[in-house]
């Protein structure tokens, strides 16, 4: 008489929770519009998205004693934010939000325009981001990190580069009317691409950069003309994420077969 053996399947489901981790955008302005609006107004606000979207703009002449003919969002999607400045000096705008993040780090992306005027290409104009500061429309080179990008970014310092104070590095790059800055800071250090170019502007030819346990505060777009001539700088697209967030969890079902 022949034996089978007869093998049983036995199906064991086994739950695991999978933590879900990615980038949240905590405030985003286009600076975009149909219409040419105060930055402020309330129907400008429809541009801003993300966890920290409805705030209001800091405008600072400040103690430079410039004069500021417009703040306005213009019709031109390329242009965004347009600065007007009749006088020789740095004016600033900042959202009115000290900004912390959670995760792993921050990314902050924003296109920078120095030059909007007649004057293509002016060396003597520059416009900054500056980030990590205690207050509203820090300069370039206060308390935090910034760069500067001159109109002409392909002479030696077409950007320059500080932190706290200090000056940490410049290089350059093909000169444009826009320039598109991708800045990361990731487990204390910081690198950054203009116009999707990776930049190696720190010492020994490094890419990245030691900054700690920044956080991004205040961030601060300005503009300086060391001219008489009139001042146009435009600001777009800026947005600033968390990398690296917890957002929740899933089960993930998995099953093992076994047999006696």
């Amino acid at each position: 008489m022949k034996h089978s053996l007869l093998f049983m399947m036995v199906a064991v489901l086994i739950a695991a929770p999978v933590f879900l981790r990615g980038d949240v955008t905590v405030f985003s302005d286009t600076f975009g519009t149909s219409q040419e609006v105060s930055l402020n107004e309330a129907d400008a606000r429809e541009r801003q998205a993300g966890e920290q979207a409805g705030l209001d703009y800091s405008v600072a002449p400040g103690e430079y004693d410039s004069a500021l003919d417009g703040d306005q969002v213009r019709l031109d999607e390329e242009v965004g934010l347009l600065i007007e400045n009749r006088e020789a000096t740095f004016v600033s705008v900042s959202p009115l939000e000290a900004f912390g993040v959670s995760g792993d780090g921050f990314r902050l992306r924003i296109t920078l325009a120095p030059d909007l005027g007649t004057l293509r290409y002016a060396g003597d104009r520059w416009a900054q981001v500056h980030f990590g500061g205690a207050n509203a429309n820090s300069f370039v080179a206060e308390e935090g990190f910034g760069i500067l990008i001159r109109a002409d970014a392909s002479r030696e310092d077409g950007y320059q580069i500080y932190h706290n104070g200090e000056y940490v590095g410049s290089g350059s790059t093909r000169a444009a009317e826009r320039y598109r800055f991708d800045i990361v800071v990731e487990n204390g250090e910081l690198a950054f691409t203009i116009n999707g170019e990776l930049q190696r502007p720190f010492e020994g030819d490094s890419p990245r950069y030691p900054v700690g346990e920044i956080q991004p505060g205040y961030v601060s777009f300005g503009a300086h003309n060391t001219t008489a001539a009139p001042l146009a700088t435009g600001f777009s697209d800026f947005t600033l994420s968390s990398l690296g967030v917890t957002r929740g969890s899933v089960l993930i079902l998995s099953s093992v077969s076994t047999h006696p």
